[in-house]
């Protein structure tokens, strides 16, 4: 009779514990190692080296992740890789990080130009490329068209920089020229410009061969 108690009694509590234990309901917590946003400088490594990250789950400790999407150096402009992870309860969670590759960098610096108007030699210039403050792939010439004061701006994705049309007041004597083009670049050292100018009541086509000093 005592034992027979004695085992009830223990049944009783193993009910008891498996009956009180939690249900897990809770997703693993995934913190993204690094920045995020990350931003890279085109062409500065083969292969993106990813930060990684950590997963922690209440139940079952620390656990792996996958990852899906890719980034390609050689191409300016965004990438997401997206992080997964699921626990023993099938619990899944995820979370993302944005890659930029910006290619601003890349191409800034000094720069010798030779101009033409249509397919005749216009005129050589030097002109400074930079990078513009708190942008990515922005890129600001110092010098364009050979026209002094000539502050125009391009965009950069993928391996083509266009240059948005804007009016700007340059030249000698200053007054307002509006620009637009674009160009390809498969290197950060020679590209051309293709390009508008509606100087006045005159619209003609030009392009700048860029090498760098």
């Amino acid at each position: 009779m005592i034992k027979k108690i004695a085992y009830l009694t223990l049944l009783l509590i193993v009910v008891s514990i498996i009956s009180c234990k939690k249900n897990d309901t809770t997703p693993p917590v995934i913190t993204l190692q690094g920045t995020n946003p990350d931003i890279v400088t085109f062409a500065s490594q083969a292969v993106y080296t990813d930060p990684g990250a950590k997963v922690i789950d209440d139940f079952d400790g620390t656990l792996s992740y996958t990852t899906s999407g890719s980034v390609n150096m050689y191409s300016a402009g965004k990438s997401i890789i997206t992080y997964s992870a699921m626990d023993a309860a099938k619990n899944a969670s995820s979370s993302k990080r944005t890659i930029i590759v910006n290619a601003a960098p890349y191409i800034s610096g000094f720069f010798t130009v030779s101009n033409y108007i249509i397919s005749t030699f216009d005129a050589t210039y030097i002109d400074t490329l930079s990078v513009a403050i708190d942008t990515t792939n922005i890129i600001n010439f110092k010098r364009f068209g050979t026209y002094v004061s000539a502050n125009v701006y391009g965009t950069i994705a993928g391996t083509t920089i266009t240059i948005p049309q804007q009016t700007i007041l340059c030249g000698i004597p200053a007054h307002s020229r509006t620009f637009e083009g674009a160009g390809s670049f498969s290197s950060d050292s020679v590209f051309t410009i293709n390009y508008t100018i509606s100087d006045t009541s005159l619209v003609y086509s030009a392009h700048g061969d860029y090498v760098r000093n």
